[in-house]
């Protein structure tokens, strides 16, 4: 008897164990962290039930939701055996619970036969989900049925003749309603209810009104959905039409949960179009769009909003759709995923970035097409070299091995990418251990920039052997770079200010002006831009009376601009740093005012030629004090080191401010001000 009583009491700790285990286990899925899910995750334990009969993967199911980085934990759990089909004691699978919590990402990556399935009441996945007002998954399971891949019809058309007949019919209307979608839509729960039948008894008549017109779609093949309406088509060309231009201002104002996803024909949504014509860069904007519309809706071909944006390379699109729930590694009917779809469409000059999204955001680099091939040897095939040399390294590895050791973007500026827990060992767009602390808030507007630019300079009268020498003085081609920052600083979200030809006193009254302005609060950071002749460490007002740069520096301080305290503050300064000038030749000349009695004059360019001037004034040089800020937050950027000269193009304006510029552009999104001067 002793001996019995010793074999239960084992075993029931051995069931206490395991169920801590499961707990724990399904914890970390939760919360992202694959590194830890592969040491704990074990094939009997993902397969094994709590003591109310749930698996792992139910238990991360029966939950609000989970970061982008949990679709490769998840994964993982598959790859281990666990079931997708299993039940708890009343008969609900993971898709029942994740549709109960609008647990969108789960019911996402579950196989389709799982998402169908009756729980012991009878319910399917989509009465759980139409009964507790989970949109987001009702959606999902709606949306799968416009497929082509799930119409019945187009599997027995084998013939030329055939597919003529099948076309026919489809185009007259003759073919009757496809039965998969007659299937789902009319099963009924225990009491004899189907998922409409529900919304209406619960009283969810916009979503009643939706499921119907779900059920009015005709969706036959060839990338064909007909069956809305002359008011509801009306209203999906305006979207579509809103979504191509980038009017993303009225589309926020005309779009709703009802009209977001109207398909076209081939299947295509608003949100389709969105993410292949603008990059939308607010997380406010993708936040209210992604409220309403599906995250994982996918075409007629099974192309998903993830793929659209990797084609069209719009790597912000990706961050906001793979945070809202989308799979990094949905499948089209030729077996491509995103990744694959970016190393074979997204443009040259934007694959690196994408492919570079993708990995971060658990995009599993080994799978392959319809034609056995995988990312990497399709990126040679379309002689994608960035994106080659970012996949080459994982050819031989396996993505359940692996967490992307990801090279260059440090930084990614899409706060809502980030990992969950500090162990955080998957893949995300974060690849240094930077605290939060590292990072700035984003503001819409993003920021204040001030550009203070002298292109036109006083006569400046000096006296040679006693006669007088007017020397006036027009830094040519300083309007290309003025032009320039405030295109690209305002396609950045900046407020832009531009004063030109000020006199000393004068700048120094508008900074302080500046400074003081409760503007400020409102902008998470403040650049100013200094364009003038220099000297040293100071720059020259119109009137050719020295600025030392520190002084304007020191306005910005914490301690005498509060509003900017613990916000970036930038300074660019293009600007000569010597009185001493090389010799110049050829297109290359100085236009410096010459220094007092050294009675050099302007030499004159010829008509049409293109040169190339310095910002040098040489006066009085100024000691080189201390350039380390006070205090924390600054950044001064120079356009040349001391003791040289800084080029201007009379034509093209400065290199300096030009390539910072492009840099700009092209990085914003991936590096911080400092790489991008280093770069």
């Amino acid at each position: 008897m002793g001996s019995g009583s010793s074999v239960n009491s084992q075993a029931k700790s051995d069931t206490v164990d395991e169920s801590a285990a499961l707990q724990r286990l399904a914890k970390l899925v939760i919360q992202g962290d694959f590194g830890q899910v592969r040491q704990l995750a074990m094939r009997r334990l993902v397969k094994s039930k709590d003591g109310s009969g749930r698996t792992v993967l139910m238990l991360v199911a029966d939950t609000r939701g989970t970061p982008l980085q949990a679709e490769k934990c998840i994964l993982y759990l598959f790859e281990l055996g666990a079931d997708p089909k299993a039940s708890d004691a009343e008969g609900n699978t993971a898709a029942h619970l994740a549709a109960r919590r609008d647990h969108v990402r789960v019911l996402a990556l579950l196989p389709f036969e799982a998402k169908w399935l009756q729980n012991e009441r009878g319910r399917t996945p989509l009465m759980e989900a139409v009964l507790f007002g989970s949109w987001k998954c009702a959606k999902h399971l709606l949306h799968l049925l416009r497929q082509e891949r799930f119409i019945d019809e187009y599997r027995g058309v084998s013939t030329a003749r055939q597919l003529g007949r099948f076309l026919k019919a489809s185009y007259t209307g003759d073919m009757s309603r496809n039965p998969m979608r007659q299937k789902f839509f009319g099963m009924k729960d225990q009491n004899g209810q189907t998922a409409l039948e529900l919304a209406k008894f619960k009283g969810y008549s916009e979503l009643a009104s939706y499921i119907e017109r779900e059920m009015r779609l005709d969706v036959v093949a060839i990338g064909l959905i007909n069956g809305l309406t002359k008011q509801e088509e009306a209203d999906r060309e305006k979207l579509e039409c809103l979504a191509r231009e980038g009017n993303v201002a009225t589309l926020l104002r005309l779009v709703t949960r009802a009209n977001c996803d109207l398909p076209s024909r081939a299947g295509h949504t608003m949100l389709m179009h969105l993410v292949r014509s603008v990059e939308i860069e607010n997380a406010s904007v993708w936040k209210q769009l992604l409220n309403l519309a599906d995250p994982t809706c996918a075409d007629i071909n099974a192309n998903t909003c993830v793929h659209h944006a990797a084609e069209a390379g719009n790597d912000s699109a990706i961050v906001a759709l793979l945070n809202a729930g989308a799979a990094a590694n949905a499948t089209k009917d030729n077996g491509e995923t995103p990744l694959i779809a970016a190393a074979s469409n997204t443009p040259i000059r934007r694959a690196f970035l994408t492919g570079w999204f993708l990995l971060a955001g658990g995009a599993d680099w080994s799978l392959k097409d319809s034609r056995g091939c995988t990312a990497y040897e399709i990126a040679l095939e379309y002689d994608k070299e960035d994106l080659t040399d970012l996949l080459q390294p994982y050819q031989s590895k396996k993505f359940f091995d692996e967490t992307p050791n990801l090279p260059s973007p440090e930084r990614a500026e899409f706060p809502e990418v980030q990992p969950s827990t500090g162990s955080q060992s998957g893949a995300t767009t974060r690849q240094t251990n930077w605290s939060e602390e590292e990072f700035y808030p984003v503001t819409n507007p993003q920021g204040f920039c001030i550009i203070i630019n002298i292109g036109k300079y006083e006569e400046l009268k000096h006296k040679e052997g006693g006669t007088a020498i007017i020397d006036p003085e027009i830094r040519e081609g300083s309007a290309k770079d003025v032009q320039l920052v405030r295109q690209v600083f305002e396609e950045l979200r900046f407020i832009v200010k531009v004063r030109e030809d000020l006199k000393t006193q004068e700048i120094d009254d508008y900074l302080n002006d500046v400074k003081r302005s409760e503007e400020l609060n409102k902008h998470g950071s403040f650049v100013c831009f200094l364009m003038a002749h220099g000297s040293h460490d100071c720059i020259y007002g119109a009137d050719w009376v020295p600025y030392p740069i520190d002084r304007i520096v020191d306005k910005f301080q914490s301690y005498f601009c509060q509003a900017l305290s613990r916000k970036p503050k930038i300074f660019f300064i293009q600007a000569c740093r010597t009185n001493t000038l090389a010799a110049a030749r050829s297109t290359i000349r100085s236009d410096r005012v010459p220094a007092m009695g050294q009675g050099q004059t302007r030499s004159t360019q010829e008509a049409g030629e293109s040169s190339v001037t310095f910002d040098a004034a040489a006066l009085a040089p100024l000691r080189n004090r201390d350039l380390c800020p006070a205090e924390g937050d600054f950044l001064r950027c120079f356009a040349s080191t001391p003791g040289s000269v800084a080029i201007r193009d009379t034509h093209r304006g400065s290199p300096f401010v030009q390539i910072l510029c492009r840099f700009m552009q092209q990085h914003y999104k991936v590096h911080d001000v400092s790489h991008i001067m280093t770069k």
